[in-house]
């Protein structure tokens, strides 16, 4: 099932911060909010980044699965201040905070993963600005996913396609499947529709076979 959006907003006012390899700037920090539901938390976070180089401002919200959290359930029942994690490939998310009646806020800190980098300065991904890494780490877009696509023809994608693709479900298992069903070469954009639409290799195998039986 394709995580659900709840409200994505990202602004950049003017950028030219630029990771090429273990950059000088590798961390972001700013304010969370989260309201814990069954099985996933609404993140909300903030950030700003002020130089004499660069003026960077960023507001994200988006639905996270609990068990993707590492010391999410001992943060939530803790009496003191509450600390816990959300792993990526792209680098790691440290919170600190509090919550009261499922609801909770605090400080982030993402620290940039220096190997992500690089591994993708070798898919063609030479200078990666750093609200691009932050955005790439929050979708949990990783390298493997990146690789596979482009074994199946998806060359240096926008980034905010691949978090697209992510977020949408669209994943390198269900590009082969349409392929195979005759949907071959489709666009992203296509193919982020299709699952926006909950249309899978299922109901593409019914509505085939519902056309066959049909009268001529």
């Amino acid at each position: 099932m394709p995580k659900f959006i709840k409200s994505l907003r990202l602004a950049l006012l003017f950028c030219s911060l630029t990771i090429s390899s273990a950059a000088a700037q590798d961390t972001i920090e700013g304010r969370w909010k989260g309201e814990i539901g069954f099985y996933k938390m609404c993140l909300s976070l903030k950030s700003s980044m002020r130089s004499e180089r660069s003026n960077w401002n960023m507001s994200f919200s988006q639905d996270i699965l609990l068990k993707e959290f590492k010391g999410l359930e001992q943060a939530i029942n803790s009496p003191a201040v509450a600390e816990f994690e959300l792993p990526r490939e792209a680098g790691v998310f440290t919170f600190k905070g509090e919550f009261r009646n499922d609801k909770g806020s605090g400080d982030f800190k993402f620290v940039i993963n220096p190997a992500f980098i690089n591994n993708m300065k070798a898919l063609g991904y030479n200078k990666l600005a750093i609200d691009q890494v932050f955005h790439l780490a929050i979708s949990d877009v990783g390298t493997a996913f990146v690789k596979e696509l482009q074994t199946l023809g998806y060359n240096k994608l926008p980034i905010d396609q691949l978090t697209q693709m992510v977020i949408h479900g669209v994943t390198p298992a269900f590009v082969k499947e349409m392929a195979e069903l005759g949907y071959k070469n489709l666009s992203v954009d296509e193919l982020v529709q299709l699952r926006i639409h909950g249309v899978d290799a299922e109901y593409v195998r019914e509505m085939q076979e519902a056309l066959k039986k049909s009268p001529k």
